[in-house]
């Protein structure tokens, strides 16, 4: 646990010490961004409905419970599928939006689904980076009538690699060893 101040950016880099102080440390990790936020407060935030330049923007009506249940799963390490076929609107919606946002560098993105889909896949994200994702529908005159919940999801980095050594050879053979890869998040190495 590192203390820290809100809205502010950091990079952790993280080495292993051993007991011995004779020996070295080992080599940094890679660099992890980390961008602290403010305590969510009870204002009402603000959604954008198109993802051209000149956004319109129309808040939600937090007097009606509209909630969109989706379920995040993860494809690879740069990729989610997104469901909500569970949802059934009980207006005539004309789009949805999935907006998400990069908490490590503070990108957001928006993709608009049509009204016939009720899922949709996120593309292009960087491995080891979280991201809040909520999806939200708006009516034919583009103000938001349904929204789900902000769900965060870090992105899990594909392990890394074995290091190879040679443990025999011959004239008619090699044999290999190797210490395993580590795996992280979700993720767990079931073969080589």
């Amino acid at each position: 646990e590192i203390p820290s101040n809100v809205n502010r950016t950091y990079e952790v880099n993280i080495c292993a010490v051993t007991n011995n102080p004779q020996r070295k440390h080992s080599l940094m990790s890679q660099t992890l961004s980390v961008l602290t936020t403010p305590p969510t407060n009870s204002s009402q935030p603000t959604y954008y409905t198109s993802t051209s330049s000149s956004h319109s923007q129309k808040p939600l009506n937090r007097n009606i419970t509209r909630s969109i249940p989706v379920q995040i799963e993860s494809m690879n390490e740069d990729k989610l599928h997104l469901d909500w076929t569970a949802f059934i609107p009980m207006i005539d919606i004309a789009a949805y939006y999935v907006h998400y946002t990069c908490l490590n560098n503070g990108e957001v993105q928006t993709l608009r689904v049509s009204k016939r889909n009720r899922h949709a896949v996120i593309q292009d994200l960087r491995a080891g980076f979280t991201y809040t994702i909520m999806v939200v529908a708006v009516d034919v005159d583009s103000e938001i009538v349904y929204s789900s919940e902000k769900n965060t999801v870090q992105m899990s980095p594909p392990p890394n690699a074995p290091i190879v050594a040679i443990r025999e050879r011959t004239h008619d053979h090699v044999t290999l060893e190797w210490r395993p890869a580590p795996s992280y998040g979700e993720l767990a190495i079931v073969g080589y």
